[in-house]
């Protein structure tokens, strides 16, 4: 009869079963394979995505799975289910591994032979060491790659860097001391790196003409954007927690497609270079930069960043006494970060007649909020929040004329929220008429 069954001999179990579930099985230590002496049974043909969630005891699987396409593995003990799974799998397209706590690597052959394999994401493996020992000629179809939360991986392999990447995100691995800096990720999208203490370098920038969204965050070096002036496509720009950073690229003005620009938590910072040429940028936020004591140039002109509709800016040089000089016309949503010293809101914010939404934050040297700001007639939501001694809202008379606001939010000001009480606040009659009103500790 030869090595195979003659097809009268075969059974096939669970024939149209697509997808696959097992979860918060703690207790299953074994998942057998079903086969006889009389028969060859094929189970799951036609299966295209398993999914094992806390199934912590668990040590083998079945390993043959001829249509698996995606498979998701979540909070387990041991690697075996997934070397058993691999042995004979070729059709992965996406991989998710979680928290399984002995992986050091993947099976030598899960990447060799899947080569449609598209996505793969790997989180939270503490004993992780490396993707997988040879990767070289693998992964030519990979589109997105995430590595979060993996304790002792010390770098990323050159083979995983194919013309086909689109994402690459990695965050939370605080001994990763390289990315390696390619000019093979022409198709790259999206680039993500947050949280790796011990990175020296972020990959240069040259060549990424394909660019759309870039986040740096707690990088500890000092020029994270080397190349930015290549990137001619960037829509979404992120600087978050860079402590040793003092200033930005000029080649951030060239970035003119830019539409997203965030820097905050960076308290090195110097100096921004000019956003006049960024004409479509809609959303702009520049805070908890303590070495900031002015703004970039664009933001100080009315006639630039005129697509400008979201702004949140503030908490710079605790040595300034008053707010830098910032115009934006458009404006729909602004939030304002104050500082100790500051002690009242920048009045040139009586003029942005368009805003539907105004946060005012940490102006703790604030005890009343300006007459002014019954000028912005257009303003739907107002929010306040950790306002320390700010007691006094406008006047009666001022709050009426804010006749579209349907919402205001009040969080963190003890003071006020004293006087804003429903049955004895001296503050309550002037907003009692407002649609939506939440005062909280």
């Amino acid at each position: 009869m030869g090595d195979k069954f003659p097809s009268w001999m075969m059974t096939s179990l669970f024939p149209a079963m697509k997808t696959l579930t097992i979860d918060n099985a703690k207790n299953l230590i074994e998942w057998m394979e079903a086969a006889t002496s009389l028969t060859e049974v094929v189970v799951f043909p036609c299966l295209e995505e398993l999914f094992l969630t806390k199934c912590d005891q668990l040590r083998s699987v079945p390993s043959h799975f001829p249509s698996l396409q995606k498979l998701e593995i979540d909070s387990m003990d041991s690697s075996k289910p997934m070397e058993n799974i691999n042995k004979k799998l070729t059709t992965l397209t996406s991989l998710t591994i979680e928290n399984v706590r002995g992986l050091a690597s993947l099976p030598e052959m899960m990447l060799k032979n899947n080569q449609n394999l598209a996505n793969l994401e790997i989180r939270d493996c503490g004993k992780l060491s490396c993707i997988a020992p040879h990767v070289f000629g693998c992964c030519a179809s990979l589109e997105s790659l995430c590595v979060s939360k993996c304790q002792n991986i010390r770098s990323l392999p050159d083979g995983l860097h194919t013309l086909s990447l689109k994402e690459l995100i990695v965050d939370n691995c605080p001994r990763l001391e390289f990315i390696p800096v390619t000019h093979a990720l022409t198709s790259l999208l999206n680039l993500s790196v947050k949280y790796c203490r011990s990175l020296k370098s972020v990959p240069t920038l040259h060549g990424f003409a394909s660019l759309r969204q870039l986040e740096i965050e707690s990088f500890h070096g000092t020029s994270p954007l080397i190349g930015l002036e290549s990137c001619t496509s960037l829509h979404s720009l992120g600087i978050y927690g860079c402590e040793c950073l003092t200033h930005l690229p000029d080649g951030l003005k060239i970035v003119v497609s830019l539409e997203e620009l965030t820097i905050s938590r960076c308290p090195s910072l110097q100096t921004i270079p000019s956003l006049d040429n960024l004409a479509h940028l809609r959303e702009l936020k520049i805070s908890f930069c303590a070495g900031l004591k002015s703004l970039p140039r664009g933001l100080a002109s009315p006639h630039c960043l005129t697509s400008l509709r979201d702004l949140e800016i503030g908490r710079f040089s605790m040595v300034l006494h008053s707010f830098p000089t910032f115009q934006a016309s458009q404006l729909e949503r602004l939030s304002l970060w104050g500082w100790p010293k500051l002690e009242s809101l920048p009045e040139l914010t009586q003029h942005f007649t368009s805003l539907t939404c105004l946060g005012i934050l940490s102006f703790d040297g604030m005890e009343a909020l300006p007459e002014w700001l019954r000028n912005l007639a257009s303003l739907e939501y107002l929010r306040i929040i950790w306002c320390a001694n700010l007691m006094y809202l406008p006047t009666v008379e001022a709050v009426q004329c804010l006749t579209k606001l349907k919402e205001i939010y009040i969080s963190g000001c003890p003071l006020l929220k004293e006087r804003c009480n429903k049955e004895s606040g001296a503050e309550w009659p002037k907003i009692s008429h407002i649609p939506k009103i939440t005062v909280q500790d």
